[in-house]
């Protein structure tokens, strides 16, 4: 959800939103059931996810590239 919101967001306006509350979504909400959040770092938007059952293991989803990385 908060990948296609991002992403949906850069579409319509041509720039990452500054917050995921910015791209409509709610951010407190997410991260409580889900341990998601979104920055940006150097020009690029990122999600970051990390796994409930591994506290300290985090995936990143970086836009530019479209990709998953394991950020541990």
């Amino acid at each position: 959800m908060a990948i296609a919101a991002v992403k949906d967001h850069k579409q319509r306006t041509g720039s990452y939103p500054a917050s995921l509350a910015e791209a409509g979504v709610d951010a407190g909400r997410l991260r409580a059931k889900y341990s998601v959040g979104y920055f940006l770092e150097a020009g690029d938007a990122v999600v970051l996810y990390s796994q409930p059952s591994m506290p300290l293991v985090a995936h990143r989803f970086h836009f530019k590239t479209g990709t998953w990385e394991r950020a541990d």
